[in-house]
């Protein structure tokens, strides 16, 4: 299937899951490589798989606890980077595996490389729990030897879903404010209900978070509603951060997500700083959330580091509680 058919697909949260799963890496040998599951989601019973490259794991997932594994996606939000890949190794060890998209997936028709490209997130992923290090790795690379960014210590508990994003810039030397790094952020999958006006029940809400991935910005706003009523859920937002109560100047949860009512097609708008300010970075029209959908924005750089249209910057949604279908996730770009 084509980036431009993916991209149409706009499923919400009452599409039942479709995430794909897959196992971890095991030792440097190989010989003990975490379970794969080839095809299951949070609620579903797993198909027997046989995992790779190990030699004495159970035979089957279903030999498993559900509660030994958690759910993974990765994210590529840094514009001169190319398509990526990742990693796991328990931390500490070096005992890095197979990049696991491309152990996980079918290649595509054309012979290319799976993996990650800019501006999309891939599906969620099964993995089995635990303390782990991360290589960011290009999607060509046949092995976790050369990572582009490298994270430790990142853990994976029991059901949780989570989302390792690349930001920053490739080519920025290590160490550097801008420099490409691994962002790792705890996901939703439902959104909060909220007591109705007078208490006599509750209102289904959406959930919002959004997420500062351009290096080339300071600090920025994002706005949405109505042209003529918009209203700023995020201000303020610095690179490498996402939104959190400060931000918001309201609750959000441990994720960065607020509790937003159903936005029918408006626009997302980023700006620097307040609005007041007069300088537009970036613009996606025809943005909807409805009722129940849990939703990441993050703000990127253009891959050619281009003015379109006077805009620096572009604007990725991703649908987060929606369903997928193969290795990538739901995500639009703005122009």
């Amino acid at each position: 299937m084509s980036l431009e058919c993916r991209r149409s697909i706009r499923a919400f949260p009452w599409v039942a899951w479709m995430a794909i799963a897959v196992a971890g890496c095991g030792a440097g040998d190989d010989s003990a490589a975490l379970p794969i599951d080839a095809g299951a989601a949070p609620d579903v019973t797993p198909r027997d798989a046989t995992p790779r490259d190990a030699t004495t794991p159970p035979a089957t997932l279903d030999a498993l606890p559900a509660s030994t594994f958690g759910y993974v996606r990765l994210a590529q939000w840094s514009a001169d980077t190319p398509a990526i890949d990742f990693c796991l190794a328990p931390a500490g060890s070096g005992a890095f595996g197979s990049p696991l998209l491309s152990a996980s997936f079918a290649p595509p028709s054309d012979g290319g490389s799976v993996g990650v490209p800019f501006q999309w997130a891939s599906a969620y992923m099964r993995v089995a729990t635990g303390n782990f290090d991360v290589h960011l790795i290009a999607a060509s690379s046949t092995d976790c030897a050369s990572p582009l960014a490298e994270l430790s210590g990142w853990t994976l508990t029991s059901d949780a879903r989570s989302t390792l994003a690349a930001i920053g810039s490739s080519s920025s030397d290590t160490g550097t404010d801008s420099a490409l790094r691994i962002l790792p952020l705890g996901d939703d999958v439902t959104a909060p209900f909220v007591a109705s006006e007078g208490g006599t029940g509750f209102t289904a809400t959406a959930a919002l978070r959004f997420i500062q991935a351009d290096p080339y910005l300071g600090e920025v706003t994002l706005w949405t509603g109505p042209i003529d009523t918009p209203f700023a859920p995020f201000k303020n937002v610095a690179f490498s951060s996402l939104s959190d109560t400060a931000t918001a100047g309201g609750p959000v949860d441990h994720n960065g997500y607020a509790a937003v009512p159903p936005l029918l097609p408006s626009d997302w708008l980023v700006t620097k700083g307040i609005y007041d300010s007069g300088m537009d970075y970036a613009l996606l029209s025809g943005a909807a959330v409805a009722a129940g959908a849990v939703v990441t924005v993050a703000l990127v750089a253009r891959p050619d580091a281009s003015i379109e249209g006077g805009l620096p910057a572009q604007i990725v949604e991703c649908v987060d509680s929606s369903g997928t279908l193969g290795a990538l996730g739901n995500c639009t770009a703005s122009p």
